[in-house]
C-alpha cells in the first residue's frame, strides 16, 4: 500500500499592514512581521506595529489547528509607550466597563509598558480569556480623592476579563518613600481598594489629613493638638472604590496610624507614650459625583470618637458645618443643629493639667 501524506507549508511575509483581530477592540496598524500555514497550524510575528499610539514589539499568535471544530487564536505581546496610551487602549476594549470606575477614580502619566495575552474563540460564543499587565516606571499616579499626586510610581497593575486582578507599586507620597497595592474586595470586580503603606512624622500626619480633606491647611496651626506629637511612626490610607448597580460611585478613605513611636504630650485621658499603641482612625465615605461635602469619623483609643461634618470653601478649604465628641468611650451623635457638641465621661481629667 502507498500512503499518501499530503503537506502545505506557507511563508510570508508583511509590511505596514493593518490587523482588525476582534470586535470591538482596536486596531492593529504599521505591521510588520511575518505568518507561516503549516499543515493545520497558523502562526505570526510581529516585529513592530501600534495600537492606541503605543508602540508594540515581539508579538506572537497562533492557531494550534485551523481545522478545529472549535479553533481559538492566541496572542501574546507587548506595547511600549506612555501609562496615558495603556489606559487608553483599557478604555477601547469590552474591558471598559469593568475598568470604567477606576479609571475615574485614577490618572497615571509616565513610561510604561503593556502585557497582554488574549485567547480567543474564532466560533461560537465562548468567553474571550484576557491576562494583562500594566508595568509603570517613574509615573505619576493621580488619585480624585487626594489632594496630592504620587510621584515615582513604580511596578505592574495584573487584570483580567472580570477586570483587576492586583497591583504592587512603590512611590513617594509627601516627600516620603512608600508601598502601595491595589486589589478588588470581597471577590467582587466591582469593589477596589487602593492602600498606602508608610511611615511618618507629627508634620507628614497633619499633611495626610489635609490631603485626604480632614484639614484646609497642612500647617500645625491647623490642629494644634498634634503639635504635642513627637516621633516616628507607620500610618496606612486605603481608599475603596465602589461601583453599585444604580447610583453614583462612593469612595471610603480610611487613614490610621497605631502610633507606636510617637508620644502624645498631652494630660490624660488624652496622652501616650511613644512605646504604646493607640489607635487614631480617620474615616470619610463621599459620593464621587458631589466630593465638595464630606463627613469624618475620628477615632483615638478608647479616649475619644468624633463626627465632624465639612463643607468645602474655595479655592481649597473645608469649613466644619457640625461637630460631636465623644469622650471616654461610645458613639459621639450628631445632631441636626449648627455647632460643636461634647459629652461623655472619663475617669481621670485634671482641669489644672489642661490648663497649662
Amino acid at each position: 500500500a502507498v500512503e499518501i501524506v499530503n503537506l502545505l507549508h506557507l511563508e510570508a511575509s508583511f509590511e505596514n499592514a493593518t490587523l482588525l483581530y476582534l470586535d470591538q477592540w482596536p486596531k492593529l496598524t504599521a505591521m510588520n512581521g511575518q505568518f507561516t500555514l503549516k499543515d493545520n497550524q497558523f502562526s505570526f510575528n510581529i516585529d513592530s506595529a501600534r495600537v492606541s499610539g503605543a508602540q508594540i514589539r515581539s508579538t506572537r499568535g497562533q492557531i494550534a489547528d485551523v481545522l478545529s471544530h472549535q479553533p481559538s487564536l492566541t496572542v501574546q505581546g507587548t506595547a511600549l509607550g506612555r501609562a496615558e496610551q495603556g489606559t487608553s487602549f483599557i478604555s477601547a476594549t469590552p474591558l471598559a466597563p469593568k475598568f470604567a470606575p477606576l479609571m475615574r477614580q485614577l490618572d497615571a502619566k509616565g513610561d510604561a509598558a503593556l502585557a497582554l495575552g488574549l485567547t480567543i474563540p474564532l466560533t461560537g460564543d465562548g468567553p474571550i480569556k484576557v491576562r494583562g499587565e500594566l508595568k509603570l516606571k517613574q509615573a505619576e499616579l493621580r488619585v480624585r480623592a487626594l489632594r496630592s499626586a504620587l510621584s515615582d510610581v513604580s511596578g505592574a497593575i495584573v487584570f483580567d476579563a472580570q477586570g483587576l486582578t492586583n497591583a504592587a507599586l512603590k512611590a513617594h507620597y509627601l516627600h516620603r518613600e512608600i508601598t502601595m497595592s491595589l486589589h478588588s474586595l470581597q471577590d467582587s470586580r466591582d469593589n477596589t481598594r487602593l492602600r498606602i503603606d508608610g511611615a511618618t512624622d507629627p508634620q507628614g500626619l497633619i499633611r495626610h489629613l489635609y490631603d485626604v480633606g480632614a484639614l484646609d491647611s497642612d500647617d500645625r496651626s491647623a490642629l494644634p493638638l498634634l503639635g504635642r506629637l513627637s516621633g516616628l511612626a507607620n500610618w496606612q490610607v486605603s481608599i475603596d472604590f465602589a461601583q453599585p448597580d444604580v447610583g453614583a460611585e462612593t469612595i471610603t478613605m480610611t487613614v490610621q496610624s497605631d502610633l507606636v513611636g510617637m508620644a502624645l504630650n498631652l494630660p490624660q485621658p488624652m496622652g501616650k507614650a511613644a512605646l504604646e499603641s493607640r489607635q487614631l482612625k480617620v474615616t470619610s465615605t463621599l459620593l464621587s459625583d458631589k466630593v465638595e461635602d464630606r463627613r469624618f469619623n475620628v477615632h483615638y483609643g478608647d479616649a475619644l470618637h468624633a463626627v465632624l461634618e465639612m463643607t468645602a470653601q474655595r479655592p481649597n478649604g473645608f469649613a466644619l458645618q457640625r461637630g460631636a465628641f465623644r469622650l471616654g468611650g461610645g458613639e459621639a451623635i450628631l445632631t441636626s443643629e449648627q455647632g460643636i457638641s461634647v459629652d461623655g465621661a472619663v475617669a481621670v481629667f485634671s482641669v489644672d493639667d489642661w490648663a497649662t
